[in-house]
C-alpha cells in the first residue's frame, strides 16, 4: 500500500486511477491484525509454525465418480512451537508464553478459517 500512495504523491493524475485499489487495500489493512510490538516474537512464530499445521482432509462422494474434498487445518503443535523456541534461543518460561498464545490465537484463527470457506450456496 506504501507504494502505491507514493506513486499517487508523486504523480497525482494517479489518484484517480488506484483509487479503487487504495480504498481495497485499506479495507484489508484494517482486517490485519496489529498485535503490541512487545508481542511481535510470538506473532512472528505463529505466522511462521503455520506452515507446520496438520490438514485434515474431509471429502464426500457421489455416485457417477463426483468427489468434493477439502483440507482443513489444524491446531499449531506443542513440539512445532518447543523446536521454534529451542532454534531461537527461548528459555522456558518464553516457552510456555508462546505455547499459550499461540494456542489462543489457533482458538480464533480455525473456527474463523472454517467460516471463511464455508461452501457458498
Amino acid at each position: 500500500m506504501a507504494e502505491v500512495e507514493r506513486l499517487i504523491a508523486e504523480q497525482p493524475d494517479a489518484a484517480e486511477v488506484f483509487a479503487s485499489e487504495v480504498a481495497a487495500l485499506r479495507l484489508q489493512a484494517e482486517e490485519v491484525a496489529n498485535p503490541f510490538p512487545h508481542l511481535d516474537w510470538i506473532w512472528e512464530a505463529w505466522w511462521r509454525l503455520g506452515d507446520e499445521r496438520p490438514h485434515v482432509v474431509t471429502g464426500v462422494g457421489t455416485g457417477m465418480g463426483g468427489i468434493m474434498i477439502r483440507s482443513v487445518p489444524g491446531k499449531i503443535a506443542w513440539t512445532a512451537v518447543r523446536s521454534w523456541c529451542d532454534a531461537h534461543g527461548y528459555g522456558d518460561d518464553d516457552r510456555d508464553m508462546m505455547d499459550y498464545c499461540i494456542q489462543a490465537m489457533d482458538a480464533v484463527y480455525l473456527p474463523w478459517w472454517v467460516d471463511k470457506n464455508k461452501p457458498r450456496s
